[in-house]
């Protein structure tokens, strides 16, 4: 593997985790998104 792509694969699993902790915070908001 790559450094490049093995940097990305890291840096989308950090980005996934916080938008998995900001979901947690705004659970309304990942239905309004959802319904649209």
């Amino acid at each position: 593997m790559s450094k490049a792509l093995r940097t990305t694969i890291i840096h989308l699993n950090e980005l996934g985790e916080k938008h998995i902790g900001f979901m947690k915070i705004h659970p309304r908001l990942d239905e309004i998104v959802i319904r649209q």
